[in-house]
């Protein structure tokens, strides 16, 4: 079995906590996963992804992890982007816990010798702790209710406009109900308009 090695970068140090090394992957021309490293095991567990370990994603198209239809097509718009002009583009996003804002980075890079095979790097450049967010976590009562949130900003849609997690569950009123609303994912505009323009 192949993994990819990597030396943990501490340098990126936030509240004292080092953070973890990137999750690295590599894409086929068909965008399945043909490599991973072990770190990608380590989040999927941290994240209650038992689904994600190695056995079950390998040989498995990347966009079967992708959630939201509008999410699905921009990362799609990016792969064929960086085939396309053979070079690698960095992409922010958020990836948070319940208990945790974590600020990512995918730099997505086509292969020298094979530019329709792309390897991924998932790195962690910033973390900011707060209080748990009863609306993440996976194990909440939910209603039949839907709230969206942006897949990249992961800022949740009230009346139309977005707002951070926290102001949401504030502005719906949801610190007092028993079953919270489900969680759907799309784009927010200003994250729309960023990915289109990479």
């Amino acid at each position: 079995m192949i993994t990819f090695s990597f030396t943990p970068n501490l340098e990126h140090e936030d509240a004292g906590y080092p953070v973890p090394p990137p999750v690295t992957y590599r894409l086929d021309q068909a965008n399945r996963i043909i490599l991973l490293n072990d770190m990608w095991e380590v989040f999927a567990e941290k994240n209650s992804g038992l689904a994600l370990d190695r056995d079950h994603v390998l040989g498995q198209s990347i966009m079967n992890y992708i959630t939201g239809r509008e999410t699905k097509h921009l990362y799609d718009i990016i792969l064929k982007k960086v085939r396309q002009i053979k070079k690698p583009i960095v992409v922010p996003f958020r990836c948070d816990a319940p208990e945790e804002r974590r600020f990512m980075k995918l730099k997505i890079s086509p292969l020298p010798d094979d530019p329709q095979t792309l390897d991924c790097v998932c790195r962690q450049v910033k973390s900011e702790l707060r209080r748990p967010i009863r609306l993440l976590m996976d194990q909440t009562p939910r209603s039949n209710d839907l709230l969206v949130m942006c897949s990249w900003c992961k800022q949740v849609k009230v009346d139309g406009n977005w707002f951070e997690v926290e102001e949401a569950i504030e502005r719906l009123g949801l610190f007092f109900v028993d079953r919270l609303p489900g969680i759907t994912h799309g784009c927010c505009g200003p994250c729309q308009k960023t990915y289109w323009e990479i």
